[in-house]
């Protein structure tokens, strides 16, 4: 009697529901004592089903909720368990290991800003004649032209443009927790301008954070984040910034602004 026939799970993106329900009735097959088991509505084990929860799965936050006579309520907030990765060419997601997981769509030639010169030179006529030739190409990922897929999810380009063939390993984990801790950090300041994008040329840790108001920041991956942040946030709280285009917090004490 009174068993928790209904479990309504919600908030879940890339965790597959069903599979959380199956772990959860495994989890629940014990029996308490002779005469009962774990899933009577009375002795359901709220906090060990959290804890089981939190253990197997990439979840940020969970509430669990009994509504008689049979209904658990599960809601939960997913861990960003993925990036977007950008090489210039493709979009595509790839997970906490650098494995490419899935391509997204390519990149748009909109995205990338291409100046051009006009070069003079001479024929085999000894005619003069002019060519154009492409003096410089920036790339500009578009975080708003992906829309509700980059909501919430870091997005970084690689200047090195690796292929991204579905598996391949793209970025180091040690790179990518860099990454994350950056995004988590901004997530905490209301007042500041989104992050929008991070840039690397390689994985030795250096890194510029792009905003969407146009500004940028140099900072290292991988060394010392906390004492990068603290730096940053004390220049943003004592000086006006807007009209300077980038912050440099890699090198000790020190701070560039240029």
């Amino acid at each position: 009697f009174f068993s928790t026939s209904h479990i309504a799970i919600e908030g879940t993106n890339d965790i597959d529901p069903k599979e959380m329900r199956a772990a959860i009735d495994d989890y629940l097959s014990f029996r308490l004592g002779f005469f009962f088991h774990a899933d009577n509505y009375f002795l359901f084990p709220m906090t060990n089903v959290r804890d089981m929860l939190l253990e197997k799965y990439p979840i940020a936050h969970i509430e669990i909720q009994k509504s008689f006579p049979d209904l658990v309520t599960i809601r939960l907030e997913e861990k960003v368990s993925r990036l977007i990765y950008d090489n210039g060419s493709s979009y595509s997601y790839i997970d906490t290991s650098g494995s490419v997981l899935e391509h997204i769509r390519s990149v748009d030639t909109k995205e990338w800003d291409i100046r051009y010169e006009m070069v003079s030179s001479t024929n085999e006529f000894g005619e003069a004649v002019m060519t154009e030739q492409v003096l410089s190409k920036t790339h500009r990922p578009s975080k708003e032209a992906l829309s509700e897929l980059a909501q919430g999810v870091p997005l970084v380009y690689d200047s090195r443009h690796k292929k991204t063939d579905v598996r391949d390993s793209v970025l180091t984990s040690a790179t990518i927790e860099g990454i994350f801790a950056w995004y988590a950090f901004w997530e905490q300041q209301e007042s500041w301008s989104d992050l929008s994008y991070v840039v690397i040329d390689h994985e030795l840790g250096d890194a510029r954070l792009f905003l969407a108001n146009g500004m940028y920041i140099e900072c290292n991956l991988l060394d010392d984040r906390p004492a990068q942040m603290k730096r940053l946030a004390y220049i943003f709280d004592q000086k006006n910034i807007a009209a300077e285009q980038y912050i440099d917090v890699r090198y000790g004490e020190r701070v560039f602004l240029k």
